[in-house]
């Protein structure tokens, strides 16, 4: 490796390193600011609970602030066309009586594009999660395609395991089903050429 390849690598960690502080405790802070304007109250038998969320890089270039969550950028049109790509094959379900555009916004929150705030139901004494969808692809499959979207570096690797477990797959171990499919010759799940067919197809439609 090369001067000018160690410059390069560093750079590159250097700037993940401070987009992942910026998402993780500048926007945050952001938020609160804007909220200071008022303050409503809650229902007496509703809290509000959050979620851990991918944090966004901008792959595309787009040039507003928060890219993130502008309906204009690239980078949340990407993700709301994939929200499409995988419903389309069957990939997830919404749980009833909740509706498409319900889960699209819990989808886009997951990946940094809104703000979802969920809500825990008092039932018999215990709080219990509203859940709005499931994942029915294989379980690998999802970990392959946030995986690639890493790769393709649309979103970061920090905390990528743990997110992935608290948002699809509740009750399931990241890190074993990386190690089951490391035991396939080919180390790649069924229907992964997809992933990245749907992918780059998205992306071409961007340009």
């Amino acid at each position: 490796m090369n001067e000018n390849q160690i410059r390069d690598l560093l750079k590159e960690s250097i700037e993940n390193s401070l987009n992942d502080f910026y998402h993780e405790r500048i926007v945050p802070l952001e938020k609160q600011i804007i909220k200071l304007v008022g303050i409503t109250k809650k229902a007496p038998n509703e809290i509000e609970f959050k979620f851990r969320r991918f944090n966004p890089i901008n792959a595309f270039k787009d040039t507003s602030n928060h890219f993130w969550d502008d309906p204009e950028s690239n980078y949340y049109k990407f993700f709301s066309l994939l929200f499409k790509a995988v419903l389309d094959r069957g990939w997830i379900t919404i749980y009833k009586p909740f509706e498409i555009k319900d889960v699209h916004g819990y989808w886009m929150g997951v990946f940094g594009c809104s703000t979802f705030p969920l809500t825990l139901m008092k039932k018999d004494e215990k709080f219990e999660l509203v859940r709005l969808l499931e994942w029915k692809g294989t379980k690998v499959l999802l970990v392959y395609l946030i995986d690639t979207l890493v790769d393709y570096k649309i979103i970061s690797s920090r905390r990528r395991d743990i997110t992935i477990e608290e948002n699809f797959l509740i009750g399931s171990s990241v890190a074993n089903l990386r190690k089951s499919s490391e035991g396939n010759k080919s180390q790649r799940p069924k229907h992964f050429q997809e992933i990245h067919d749907m992918i780059e197809e998205i992306q071409n439609s961007l340009d």
